[in-house]
């Protein structure tokens, strides 16, 4: 199983793996650690990301209401393809930010 690794770098978190239901708890644990100790990302960049599912979508969506409650403008770059069928799908792309 791979999982999805995060790495916070000058403003942006970088996302690699997958993004699904098995990895998203551990995903959602490490973000709260990273955000805990280090200023809130302005991009989320998804070139890296392998695989996501309705799993990772919905992770996606708890960091945007996470950056909305603070007043902060999160964007997400490079959205894989599967990403952005599941956002048009559910009507979500306008509420990610997707770029």
């Amino acid at each position: 199983m791979t999982e999805c690794q995060l790495q916070l770098e000058n403003g942006k978190l970088h996302l690699r793996g997958v993004l699904d239901k098995n990895s998203v708890p551990a995903a959602y644990q490490c973000s709260q650690q990273l955000l805990r100790r280090q200023q809130a990302p302005d991009t989320i960049e998804l070139s890296a990301v392998e695989h996501i599912d309705s799993a990772g979508l919905a992770l996606l969506l708890e960091w945007q209401s996470w950056a909305k409650h603070r007043q902060h403008a999160l964007k997400l770059e490079h959205a894989p393809q599967q990403l952005l069928m599941l956002a048009r799908l559910s009507e979500l792309d306008r509420i990610l930010n997707l770029d």
